[in-house]
């Protein structure tokens, strides 16, 4: 079974700014807290808004990692993530998931998001966490995909039951949620033969 490698933060939007504003004032500023679940890479956050409120929708993002806090000083040498999705409406959920990073050391990410006039928003802070291997699939972590995996799923889906470690190991379908299908998934694979786990691809 192939391993697979990513890891897992949330990015948190806040802001509670609700005087009006012109087009002149910045999106919001978007702090990040780590949520550092285990393997894996993936960035969550809720849409900061526009103008400093937490309503109307910024233009675009800028995600960026480096192997050290993320500053004003050293943002313009970090490197930038492709394929970040485009921002919703203010207070909206989103998550970006990010693969092919080296599992030698720490990552630590920042955001900044831009307006329609193209005024970037401030630095939000810097998340750390490490990269680290799991198996796909193995959602309770024994080292191999049986259809125990499937309901420990189940447990976790519909009983509040433990966590899978690392989340990710539990998205055998490549969906990027954990749900159901990744169950209906594991099932296929383990007693007809089907597609082996997916996570992340």
């Amino acid at each position: 079974m192939k391993k697979t490698t990513i890891l897992f933060l949330i990015i948190l939007a806040v802001s509670v700014n609700h005087k009006v504003m012109s087009d002149d004032d910045f999106p919001n500023a978007i702090p990040v807290e780590n949520y550092n679940t285990g393997p894996g890479i993936m960035l969550r956050w809720f849409a900061p808004g526009d103008d400093g409120r937490t309503f109307g929708t910024a233009k675009e993002y800028d995600i960026r990692y480096w192997n050290s806090p993320l500053t004003p000083e050293n943002w313009d040498k970090a490197y930038q993530l492709e394929g970040e999705p485009k921002p919703v409406a203010g207070g909206t959920f989103q998550a970006m998931f990010v693969y092919g990073l080296e599992n030698i050391e720490s990552y630590y990410f920042a955001m900044k998001a831009v307006d329609e006039v193209d005024n970037w928003s401030t630095l939000s802070h810097s998340v750390t966490g490490k990269v680290v291997e799991y198996i796909c699939g193995d959602a309770n972590g024994d080292g191999e995909v049986t259809l125990g995996d499937g309901v420990y799923l189940l447990n976790f889906i519909f009983k509040n039951g433990p966590w899978p470690q690392p989340l990710g190991s539990a998205d055998a379908n490549g969906n990027g949620y954990v749900e159901i299908g990744d169950v209906k998934h594991l099932i296929n694979y383990v007693y007809t033969n089907g597609p082996l786990p997916m996570c992340g691809n």
